[in-house]
């Protein structure tokens, strides 16, 4: 996904997503690459973290304990 640097004020720039750049998302400069400015076209990738994968994995491993037990007679 491709991001527009908008503006960049302060400490912070404003991103333009979307094929009509009518997304806007607000960042910390200190997230972006080192000299970004105002004009610059970004290259955005999303990863999901080891911790979120863990904690999915254990959410899904619950709930299957969970339907198997309801099967289960006590």
């Amino acid at each position: 996904m491709r991001a527009f640097v908008d503006k960049v004020e302060g400490k912070q720039a404003e991103l333009r997503l979307g094929e009509d750049e009518d997304v806007v998302l607000v960042l910390p400069v200190a997230e972006l690459p080192k000299g970004v400015k105002e004009g610059d076209v970004l290259e955005l990738t999303f990863t999901m973290g080891d911790a979120l994968k863990e904690a999915a994995a254990t959410d899904e491993q619950r709930r299957r304990l969970l339907e198997k037990s309801k099967d289960e007679p006590f």
